[in-house]
């Protein structure tokens, strides 16, 4: 179910496409998951291109760059997300996806970053290879002791296979925790990019990134699993 934020002057129309209001909550609502994108008039977050149903977070250790100390590191992933297809069709993606330039996401998501003091927030690193959009923010881990920025890119991307995420396919301490998200209000909508599964850009830096591949195998098998109640932070 996705909740839609529709005008009352706009309110036929999004009934005339298949919305359904709901009383208790006083909002209109799809719960036809293949029609999601055709509503995006009404999403809370206009530019989203990936809505979850299911929402993790993956959480692992990492060392700083700058200083060399030890950090917890996380991103966002799902194994149930839609993305749009060519005729505003919702397309249904069940492989755990991990997300990455992370651009706009619910409030609920940032206290939940805030309360458990991960140091993931806005920062500004334009990378060259990318056309960011918010003006080059995006969100990204820092170091909490020396607050360098870690970057978002090399820590759980293919071309970076010993970093971040990626390296706990080969680190026989993975530290990996793969927390759910549960009783989450809505659908989860964000503005972010995802993996390729292009076998040649695994291939980028040699053979260990075919193990890079199947990422998500390894953090369902390995990771430490437990769940986070998101209501407290609505």
């Amino acid at each position: 179910m996705l909740i839609l934020n529709v005008k009352f002057q706009e309110k036929d129309e999004a009934k005339k496409l298949g919305a359904k209001w709901n009383p208790d909550l006083k909002k209109w609502y799809v719960s036809d998951a293949s029609k999601y994108f055709r509503f995006r008039k009404w999403f809370n977050i206009k530019t989203a291109n990936i809505i979850c149903e299911d929402l993790y977070l993956i959480e692992t250790k990492s060392y700083c760059w700058k200083c060399h100390k030890e950090n917890s590191i996380v991103c966002l992933a799902s194994d149930k997300f839609y993305t749009e297809t060519f005729n505003t069709q919702s397309a249904l993606n069940t492989r755990l996806t991990l997300f990455y330039f992370l651009v706009y996401y619910p409030d609920f998501l940032k206290f939940l970053f805030e309360n458990n003091n991960y140091t993931y927030n806005y920062s500004n690193q334009f990378d060259t290879a990318f056309h960011h959009e918010n003006n080059g923010y995006y969100v990204s881990n820092r170091c909490y002791i020396c607050h360098s920025l870690q970057g978002d890119y090399f820590l759980h991307q293919i071309n970076r296979p010993r970093r971040g995420f990626y390296q706990c396919i080969t680190s026989p301490d993975k530290n990996l925790k793969m927390h759910k998200l549960i009783n989450l209000p809505s659908a989860v909508e964000l503005d972010c990019s995802m993996h390729s599964d292009d076998l040649y850009a695994h291939m980028v830096t040699g053979i260990e990134n075919l193990a890079s591949i199947d990422v998500d195998k390894f953090i369902l098998r390995d990771a430490s699993k437990d769940e986070i109640d998101i209501t407290k932070y609505l």
